[in-house]
């Protein structure tokens, strides 16, 4: 019998370490699976082991001294609660003391052992697209069933690779089918797939982008890809009911043109029969295809404006509208602490997990907010430091924050503060709702009023016109 080193997760995933007795790896596998533990990393330990040594041992190896000195004195304490350990981003094995290696967690792990299976270094993994491609034209609907597929099929246990490689051959959508092809084979020769996500930015925003490569740092993908789905989904919800106003303001629009001409031709001459075919081609051969053309140039100077390199703009604009601004500004903050609080949790170093979530926040002022604060993170500022810095949150959470830096219960605080905004999301999702609403209505009424001013007007100048022309001396 020997004696091996785990690590692995328990069903709310935190991760746990200890250690087995048995013949191989695959027997550990199997009893941590029996225990209801899904296994990260089973490496052989040079016996014996005591409970002190293996923590310092195990934790060493994977390259963190202070979280082995941390684990070495629960240990002396007699507690066995799972801890979240760091997981290290380097893509090289370590050796461990019985000559083999020690395979790491999260993603690393995941590229360690695609480039060992392919026969080849990590190092020779291909650099990541640098170009960005004008390709796009994705609906969010379709955005939504690939990432809902996509998660589904990795929480099954499919690799990302043959999740990815599936959704490719059968994505009706040809644009969206053509990156997950790129994705498949990046992914198939150890890459990752938020780099080849990141070269295709009218197809992937930034922030999902980020989002992605985040769940690639912490090693928890499917949870990510899910929460993708769960923001087309809701995204696609909001503007469910903006048909109503949407009609309202399109039939108030037309209506204008369509009166425009009206009693002009009705009192241009005697003969009935003239006058309705002049207001016929004045509205149909003239009007209409001019009010058309305007909703097409509307409708492509709004597509314009979301390039990417007209975002930033757009993004700072919208801040300043309520209650979208408002949304945004909530939603994007809720993403950033729901991203930081799972990174913390999955065990990455702050500045790391700053990094990887600052990114996640789906408005640009909002992450140039929080790349500022990343900066000062850099050059040493604390996490508390570093909230206060970018102006963004209400002094309660950034007190929140002092006190689980202080209480050592960031993860429970970040936890806390995601809730909150979380909640004013909601708020702001009801009352972006109420305004679009009130925006149809407003717009009916501005059209619809100048519609009938111009038809008071036009009926009046005809009449006095028609009398003037047909019966003046």
């Amino acid at each position: 019998m020997n004696t091996f080193l785990y690590e692995a997760t328990d069903s709310s995933g935190k991760i746990a370490l200890g250690k087995l007795e048995g013949n191989d790896e695959e027997e550990i596998r199997r009893k941590l699976l029996s225990q209801k533990l899904q296994p990260i990393t089973v490496a052989l330990a040079s016996p014996p082991v005591s409970s002190l040594d293996f923590t310092q041992t195990f934790a060493s190896q994977a390259g963190f001294s202070a979280t082995a000195n941390a684990l070495a004195r629960r240990s002396e304490n007699g507690t066995s609660a799972p801890l979240s350990v760091p997981q290290k981003s380097s893509i090289t094995p370590v050796e461990g003391n019985a000559g083999g290696k020690v395979v790491l967690a999260g993603n690393a792990a995941r590229m360690t052992n695609r480039s060992e299976a392919l026969g080849r270094p990590a190092s020779t993994i291909p650099a990541a697209q640098s170009e960005e491609s004008d390709l796009g034209g994705v609906p969010a609907r379709d955005m939504m069933h690939f990432f809902r597929q996509f998660s589904t099929l990795v929480q099954s246990g499919i690799s990302i690779f043959g999740a990815v490689e599936d959704l490719a051959n059968r994505t009706p959508n040809q644009n969206l089918a053509h990156t997950a092809k790129e994705m498949a084979d990046a992914s198939r020769h150890g890459g990752r797939i938020s780099d080849v996500m990141a070269g295709y930015p009218r197809i992937f925003p930034v922030h999902i982008t980020a989002t992605v490569r985040a769940g690639e740092l912490g090693g928890f993908m499917e949870i990510v890809l899910s929460e993708i789905a769960q923001n087309y989904e809701q995204q696609i919800a909001l503007y469910k009911g903006a048909w109503v106003p949407k009609a309202l303001a399109v039939q108030a629009y037309f209506t204008l043109f369509m009166v425009q001409p009206l009693f002009s031709s009705l009192f241009h001459s005697m003969n009935f029969a003239a006058n309705m075919k002049l207001y016929l081609e004045l509205t149909f051969l003239r009007n209409m295809p001019i009010a058309v053309g305007l909703l097409l140039l509307l409708k492509w100077g709004s597509k314009l404006v979301q390039e990417p390199k007209y975002r930033s703009r757009l993004d700072a604009l919208a801040l300043k509208l309520p209650p979208y601004g408002d949304l945004q500004r909530q939603f994007g903050l809720a993403s950033f602490l729901r991203m930081l609080r799972r990174l913390y949790h999955a065990g990455v170093p702050p500045i790391q997990a700053w990094e990887g979530a600052m990114n996640a926040a789906s408005n640009s002022a909002i992450r140039e907010r929080l790349q500022s604060a990343y900066g000062l993170m850099q050059q040493g500022a604390s996490l508390p430091d570093a909230f206060a810095a970018t102006g963004l949150f209400a002094d309660h959470i950034e007190n929140l924050i002092i006190t689980g830096q202080q209480a050592g219960q960031v993860v429970e605080m970040l936890d806390r503060s995601t809730d909150y905004y979380q909640e004013q999301v909601e708020k702001s999702a009801g009352k972006s709702r109420r305004a679009m609403l009130e925006l149809g209505i407003l717009a009916l009424l501005v059209f619809g009023g100048a519609a009938l001013c111009w038809m008071t007007y036009a009926y009046f100048h005809g009449i006095f016109s028609f009398v003037d022309n047909n019966f003046s001396s």
